[in-house]
């Protein structure tokens, strides 16, 4: 029995379950906010992200993992590690929305940007920008905590050639291509107050990197 396409779907079980109890999270995300349900959105949904989401799996279906079973298991541990990083940086977040700022994050009282935008009406909204927790280490690394997972599940083709990776590698682009695009929106948005967060929370994704 083939341990590294066992370990990638069970690594691969937990998301599509976290997305369906926490639905509501995703209602706040850039391709909600921002794309909408446009072209952009509704294309990728319904016909790139599920067949490229799982190339990976059919690849190895016809060219068996040449990871050991002691390797599977600790790229299943790393999987499982991110997927649970990713889903506690999204709690953070929307624990700090639904109390509006009035929570305890790593212990301690969640600090804050206050920030303010002129919303569709002309009218100034008063908002605040979340720096304590993971939000305080960059300003998306909730996106490295996704790549990591797509990483792991990319592993069990290890010393296959490149092809299992190709969905990590999409991923990079991606999520650096909506971390910039994020950027511009929010500068647009808070003005001044942006800027003061980013000299708060210097990187975008990587800590001395990026």
């Amino acid at each position: 029995m083939d341990p590294g396409p066992i370990f990638k779907l069970c690594s691969h079980q937990p998301l599509p379950s976290q997305i369906f109890l926490l639905g509501d999270w995703i209602l706040h995300t850039l391709d909600i906010t921002l794309d909408r349900a446009g072209y952009y959105l509704c294309w990728g949904c319904l016909t790139w992200v599920q067949v490229f989401y799982t190339f990976s799996a059919y690849f190895l279906v016809q060219n068996p993992s040449k990871v050991s079973n002691n390797g599977a298991i600790v790229i299943f541990l790393f999987g499982l590690g991110s997927l649970f990083l990713n889903y506690y940086a999204d709690y953070q977040k929307e624990l700090f929305k639904t109390t509006k700022g009035d929570c305890i994050i790593f212990g301690k009282k969640a600090k804050f940007i206050p920030v303010s935008y002129k919303n569709h009406s002309n009218k100034t909204v008063n908002s605040k920008l979340l720096i304590s927790g993971f939000w305080g280490v960059s300003r998306h690394l909730n996106y490295v905590f996704e790549l990591c997972l797509a990483f792991s599940w990319s592993l069990p083709g290890l010393y296959q050639g490149i092809w299992t990776f190709f969905y990590f590698i999409f991923l990079l682009v991606l999520l650096v291509h909506r971390t910039l695009r994020d950027e511009e929106k929010c500068l647009k948005k808070y003005g001044d107050g942006w800027k003061r967060y980013c000299k708060e929370v210097r990187y975008r994704m990587i800590p001395g990197i990026f």
